[in-house]
């Protein structure tokens, strides 16, 4: 437990990390900025690949239950998530207001050049400040990082699992 809780600190905090550093840098409005902050999925992927390889270990030479593993990945993501959501909140009601109007701008852009029907297009225009808020947007971080964990558990989980039940059946000594 100790161990997802500091694993889920380090990737909700480094997460915050570069997204605040991509605006202090004046690079967080530019296009580029989406391919930086996929480096925040690549350390959530690592730290949640090594704690769930540590909770293995823990459990040699018999083979962990998947169930624990799989929890245990969940419980770093929502730790994660949860500092991220708190960091992107305190971001666009503190740091930055004017970020989300911003944000609003751009997809009222990118809604105007697809091919929709006006009256469609315009009923989406008027209610989409109302849908980009603080919370929703801390909310979003939230399930986002909640479901790319649920998807790097489910799978580091099952290989984790299977690499140990072949380790026991072949009475091989564990590998940690």
């Amino acid at each position: 437990m100790k161990l997802n809780l500091i694993g889920g600190l380090i990737v909700g905090l480094f997460s915050n990390l570069v997204f605040y550093s991509l605006y202090f840098g004046g690079i967080l409005r530019d296009e580029t900025s989406g391919r930086i902050l996929i480096l925040s999925s690549a350390v959530h992927a690592l730290v949640l690949i090594l704690v769930l390889a540590r909770h293995r270990s823990a459990y040699l030479p018999a083979a962990i239950p998947f169930a624990k593993l799989f929890g245990a990945g969940l419980f770093l993501s929502f730790v994660a998530g949860a500092i991220a959501a708190l960091g992107s909140y305190i971001f666009t009601t503190q740091v930055d207001p004017t970020y989300l109007p911003w944000v609003v701008e751009m997809t009222s852009q990118e809604l105007q050049k697809q091919n929709m029907p006006e009256a469609e297009l315009n009923k989406i225009l008027a209610g989409l400040p109302n849908r980009v808020t603080p919370a929703s947007y801390a909310f979003q971080g939230l399930l986002s990082i909640c479901f790319a964990g649920l998807l790097l558990s489910l799978v580091s989980s099952a290989l984790l699992r299977m690499r140990g039940l072949v380790q026991q059946a072949k009475g091989l000594p564990p590998a940690a």
